[in-house]
């Protein structure tokens, strides 16, 4: 079997729940140099799905992605850098996967600004940001972006474009959701 066909044995492992043997094959093909996998096998480290949760071994494989400039894995090493309570570097890397428009870090800052969490609360910030992940097809900054201008804070005129971004974002998640449980457009 070649390292390509080993890849989508791991992809469909992965899509279809079995994590063990994904992570078994996403961390032999990551022995021999298979970029690809280097996310993958941080994320199996970092939840404990397929293996024991550990934090160092999930940050040695973020790293590795972050540093071959894979913007899943400068967000997925941003969240674990959130649980270990390092803000400045959670930032660091949002920032710069904002810049690559990353939708799913977009999301995660707006909410950062939506709550006050590492930023002061800034609710135009959070509401823009909310409303570019929702351009960039994120379901949920649709939602909070949708609950915003139910609220008022983009002025009354736009109340009932709010509940069209709501209702709307409901049914993109029940369709995406049974589609393609993984989408980045689902990732918070």
């Amino acid at each position: 079997m070649n390292v390509e066909e080993k890849f989508e044995e791991a992809d469909e492992a992965y899509n279809n729940y079995s994590y063990e043997k994904a992570f078994s094959l996403y961390k032999e093909l990551s022995n021999v140099g298979y970029e690809q996998c280097y996310t993958l096998l941080g994320w199996f480290y970092l939840t404990g799905k397929g293996t024991n949760k550990s934090y160092i071994e999930a940050e040695k494989w973020l790293s590795l992605a972050s540093e071959s400039g894979n913007l899943e894995g400068k967000f997925y090493l941003a969240k674990l850098y959130w649980q270990q309570n390092k803000p400045g570097k959670v930032l660091a890397l949002l920032d710069h996967c904002i810049n690559d428009n990353y939708i799913p870090a977009i999301y995660r800052l707006a909410e950062f600004y939506e709550g006050g969490i590492i930023v002061d609360v800034d609710l135009d910030k959070a509401a823009d940001l909310y409303e570019r992940s929702m351009k960039y097809g994120h379901i949920f900054g649709e939602n909070r972006y949708g609950r915003f201008l139910i609220r008022g804070r983009k002025g009354l005129s736009n109340i009932p474009r709010g509940f069209f971004y709501y209702v709307r974002s409901l049914f993109k998640l029940l369709s995406t959701a049974s589609r393609d449980p993984h989408a980045d457009s689902l990732k918070t």
